[in-house]
């Protein structure tokens, strides 16, 4: 089951959630209640994306220098 990271506009509270088949698209905030959440992109997400290029390999790979 995937988890979720999810934004609260009404707090800004920030929490994780375990989704299973048949949960409301957007619970609601931990923090205050509120049904205005949305779904943000986790951290993990967002490095594992930002650090690749379009090949899959590092951009900042190259061969090795220095070293006989």
């Amino acid at each position: 089951m995937p988890v979720y990271e999810y934004a609260c506009h009404a707090c800004g509270h920030t929490f994780e959630r375990i989704v299973r088949t048949g949960d409301p698209e957007t619970p609601p905030c931990e923090s205050c209640g509120s049904t205005e959440t949305r779904r943000i992109l986790s951290a993990f997400a967002r490095a594992v994306s930002g650090g690749l290029g379009s090949s899959g390999s590092s951009a900042s790979c190259g061969p090795s220098k220095g070293f006989s």
